[in-house]
């Protein structure tokens, strides 16, 4: 579908995002070489494709489990506004979120702070790492097409496929397709000052809202109402006690 090298702007619809592409059918992580690549002066746009990766990872460290050929396994060069490297995650997310539902109609909402959910289950998470050469990599893993039960029994109750849950085939260059747009608009908006725009976005398709979770992170423990993303993109929560609590990064469990 693509050719190492090509520039595919033209072919998405974008102004940065696919300024060239590097397409591999095994790699360790699409995330490590696109921070490889900025090294060594890759620009903004970049990105990295991969059919199935060896050494795949989540946020805090998790490993990242793909369906090779089945997921959507991409990473993209972009610059961060200055102190707001944590909106590239918010981006992306809300990227991947309008390209599931403009494309496939399905009520995909944003779980603070990287994953996408449909119906309750996970379909895509969002890792954003660096900075290096100035840029950071946003890698993005969506679920495409598969079944549940392919998942390693820790997962099968809690991931989705988008081929699933919208009964109909679907493959992981569709997604891209759709997916790029959006992801350079959103980061264009970021460029230009649009976080609080972006964030209002975000808080309408909060899957978190109003559902009681436990909070694990900077050294505490909360449990309470989630009730939306700060304009820093913390998640609040309210504790049984009537306290209010922000956090920047953590782990949340639902209750």
């Amino acid at each position: 579908m693509f050719s190492t090298g090509e520039d595919v702007r033209e072919r998405f619809g974008t102004r940065i995002v696919g300024s060239t592409i590097y397409v591999h059918d095994e790699i360790d992580s699409t995330n490590l070489s696109a921070l490889r690549l900025a090294k060594a002066g890759a620009g903004p746009g970049t990105i990295v494709l991969a059919r199935t990766q060896t050494a795949g990872r989540g946020r805090l460290g998790r490993d990242w489990r793909d369906t090779p050929g089945g997921s959507l396994l991409v990473s993209v060069l972009v610059a961060p506004p200055a102190l707001m490297q944590w909106a590239v995650t918010s981006a992306a997310a809300l990227a991947v979120a309008d390209a599931i539902r403009e494309t496939l109609d399905l009520p995909a909402l944003i779980k603070w702070p990287n994953d996408v959910m449909v119906h309750d289950r996970k379909v895509a998470g969002i890792l954003a790492e660096g900075p290096a050469g100035g840029l950071v990599a946003v890698g993005i893993g969506v679920n495409v097409a598969g079944s549940s039960d392919q998942m390693p029994e820790d997962l099968a109750q809690t991931a989705g496929f988008l081929s699933e849950l919208a009964g109909r085939p679907l493959q992981p260059g569709e997604m891209l397709a759709a997916l790029a747009p959006h992801l350079d608009a959103h980061c264009i908006a970021l460029a230009d000052g649009g976080a609080p725009a972006l964030i209002e976005r975000i808080r309408e398709l909060n899957y978190l809202a109003g559902r009681r979770v436990t909070v694990r992170g900077a050294g505490e423990e909360v449990s309470g109402e989630a009730r939306g993303w700060a304009d820093t993109g913390a998640l609040i929560v309210v504790d049984d006690a009537g306290e209010t609590h922000q956090f920047e990064a953590g782990l949340v469990t639902l209750l």
